[in-house]
């Protein structure tokens, strides 16, 4: 391509990026000129992670090809492979590599609005995939697929990532986040804000990190007062007041105390499926039971996919998960774990799909079942969370 052609292209991208930070302020570190490279190589355009930011390159030629529109809709593309943070996968735990491409492309292409050039894949491509769910869950959605060859298509080239000189740290991850987000919060769009880093997933001790919202909508929750006082009793703690009268000598107010009942808050144990069959909607909701939940116990949390992947003190609203592997319910009923908690009760959340121990654990086991599937052991409490709220079915032994 000549230097004429080549400054047309140029000006084409300077003018489609003018026009997107107009529309989409909060991509304002994304939409920079100085990020858009020429490089003839890339074929259509592509992106990597470098030096704690992202660059992004075009082909001059495949530019001047597109519309205006068709422009603009492939730098979205680009920039939400960013904001999704598909250059950071490890690829080591995505073994099927058109799996992840397929889910790569259609998570980005959902949320692009403007048109885009050729055939973009498309949620219409995979009929069996539901709206607005994260990368590594449609992964896991397709991975076992065999006619994915002949089906993936990508508009734009990702062979950078799998370039090692090319991807950039976690650190360098945050640092887009942080940008990200500082940005949102400047322009005032919260909208823009919960949408543009609710179901992110990063890399976190071998496990995908995710970011967990407020539900939309917040149902009816789990009638926990009574679930505790069924099944490990009323507990309550006598102490001594002077805001109340003695029983035995009411005259003699603020000189002989009463006696006040103060419930307990038992340790409870809120064990979290983090397995990838669950859907980021499932977390959104039981982070409104914990919320409840955490009011009158105290909860320790335990989040476990195929093991136990994170355990701590809940301190305020439910904010990430870590797991998206496979599925054990077993790590957290254990003798030994337990014996390390001391927990009165156990609330497993999960869709329910999983092996379970053998034998009925030392300590009560409430099955917080996120689907219509049936308990996964023949003990234990269950009760189901439907979207209108939670419905005890049945007891079990």
């Amino acid at each position: 391509m000549n230097e004429q052609n080549l400054l047309s292209a140029r000006s084409r991208m300077d003018a489609a990026l003018g026009r997107m930070l107009h529309r989409y302020p909060f991509y304002v570190q994304f939409i920079s000129p100085g990020r858009w490279t020429a490089r003839p190589s890339v074929g259509t355009m592509a992106v990597t992670v470098r030096h704690d930011s992202p660059r992004f390159y075009f082909s001059p030629a495949f530019v001047c090809s597109c519309s205006d529109a068709e422009l603009e809709g492939v730098i979205h593309h680009e920039i939400l492979h960013v904001v999704f943070e598909h250059p950071m996968y490890d690829p080591s735990l995505f073994p099927n590599e058109r799996a992840l491409l397929a889910a790569e492309e259609v998570t980005v292409n959902e949320y692009v609005p403007e048109p885009l050039p050729g055939d973009p894949l498309t949620l219409a491509d995979f009929p069996e995939l539901p709206p607005r769910e994260d990368t590594v869950v449609r992964y896991h959605r397709l991975k076992d697929r065999e006619d994915l060859a002949e089906k993936v298509r990508t508009i734009d080239m990702h062979g950078l990532w799998k370039d090692p000189s090319n991807q950039g740290s976690d650190a360098d991850l945050e640092a887009i986040q942080q940008s990200l987000v500082s940005q949102l919060s400047r322009v005032g769009d919260r909208a823009a804000l919960h949408w543009a880093i609710s179901g992110l997933g990063r890399h976190d001790g071998g496990g995908i990190l995710e970011n967990i919202h407020d539900p939309a909508s917040r149902p009816t929750p789990i009638p926990w007062q009574p679930i505790l006082s069924r099944m490990i009793g009323h507990r309550a703690n006598r102490e001594a007041t002077f805001l109340r009268p003695s029983r035995r000598m009411p005259e003699r107010v603020g000189i002989s105390p009463g006696v006040v009942y103060r419930p307990q808050h038992p340790p409870v144990l809120a064990a979290i499926d983090t397995s990838s069959s669950m859907q980021l909607r499932h977390f959104e909701r039981i982070r409104a039971e914990l919320d409840v939940l955490s009011r009158i116990a105290k909860v320790t949390v335990v989040q476990c996919d195929k093991q136990i992947r994170k355990t701590y003190s809940l301190r305020g609203p439910l904010r990430t998960i870590v797991g998206r592997g496979g599925t054990d319910l077993r790590p957290p009923l254990e003798r030994q774990f337990l014996g390390q908690h001391h927990p009165s009760l156990v609330a497993y959340f999960t869709d329910g799909d999983g092996p379970v121990p053998d034998h009925r654990p030392p300590v009560p086991v409430l099955w917080c079942l996120t689907t219509d599937a049936k308990p996964p052991a023949p003990w234990g409490d269950v009760v189901k969370l439907t979207d209108r709220g939670a419905v005890i079915s049945r007891r079990t032994a």
